[in-house]
């Protein structure tokens, strides 16, 4: 699918460079949940890749994703999305959170179409969007509260499609 407009190019996709995090605990000592992260991800065109942080609850994973997001910014380093400092949240990424947010009282299809249109998609990418829907079996009649929770991840992934994309997922212990 297009985007509405084209980030600077850059041979990276997404770089950490010395990235640390700390937050105050509510006693007023600082916590340092990560440090001097350091990671590449170069720009593979027309190839879609995942990447995954795998680790033990508290290990530093959904800072990361929310520094990459711009919810949080560094304490230490700089995190860049196509050679372009993150500074904050913007349209080129997208997060999808562990709760997942909906209207139930749309169709799981008019739930991606209606993200998208807010975006500024033309109609043709919302069409591709609700075409993947319904190759993952979601139906026009099918409401989104009737959703198991992996499909409402997959249909908040696609009603906000990313540059560079985040989910946030738990893992079984």
């Amino acid at each position: 699918m297009a985007t509405p407009s084209k980030a600077p190019a850059s041979p990276n996709v997404l770089e950490l460079k010395g990235v640390s995090k700390s937050f105050l605990n509510p006693d007023g000592k600082s916590f340092q949940a990560i440090k001097d992260v350091n990671l590449t991800i170069k720009d593979e065109p027309d190839v879609g890749e995942f990447r995954v942080f795998l680790g033990p609850s508290g290990c530093g994973k959904s800072t990361i994703l929310n520094i990459v997001a711009g919810l949080f910014a560094p304490t230490e380093g700089e995190a860049l999305v196509r050679g372009t400092p993150v500074t904050g949240p913007g349209p080129d990424r997208g997060m999808v959170f562990q709760s997942y947010s909906s209207y139930p009282w749309l169709t799981v299809l008019d739930n991606v179409a209606f993200g998208l249109m807010l975006r500024g998609f033309p109609r043709k990418d919302r069409e591709a969007a609700a075409r993947i829907g319904a190759a993952m079996g979601w139906t026009d009649s099918q409401s989104a509260a009737q959703l198991e929770a992996f499909e409402m991840e997959r249909a908040a992934f696609l009603r906000k499609p990313p540059r560079v994309g985040t989910l946030v997922e738990a893992a079984a212990d």
